[in-house]
């Protein structure tokens, strides 16, 4: 009876053996798995960054340009409105 035990206890054994190296196995997958999520999460908020950075730019450029525009547009509209209420003698 003694060795039937110990047979069962030796099959058990490396059972619970077989079991710990496919959870560790499951678990470097799970952690290489997050590890590679980081790493695009990283990348794309890196690209955010980069993109925000250059729209910044682009705002700030079309903000100088209206600077610009806007007083050149009044003028122009006042010279035309000379011009057509200058001919009509209103």
């Amino acid at each position: 009876m003694g060795s039937v035990d110990t047979d069962r206890a030796e099959a058990l054994l490396s059972e619970i053996r077989d079991l710990q190296r496919q959870a560790l196995d499951l678990q470097r997958r799970s952690t290489e798995i997050v590890e590679r999520q980081y790493q695009r999460a990283a990348t794309l908020q890196d690209r955010a960054e980069a993109m925000q950075t250059r729209s910044e730019g682009i705002v700030r450029m079309g903000r100088r340009m209206m600077l610009l525009v806007i007083p050149v547009l009044v003028v122009l509209i006042g010279y035309v409105s000379w011009l057509l209420f200058g001919k009509l003698g209103v």
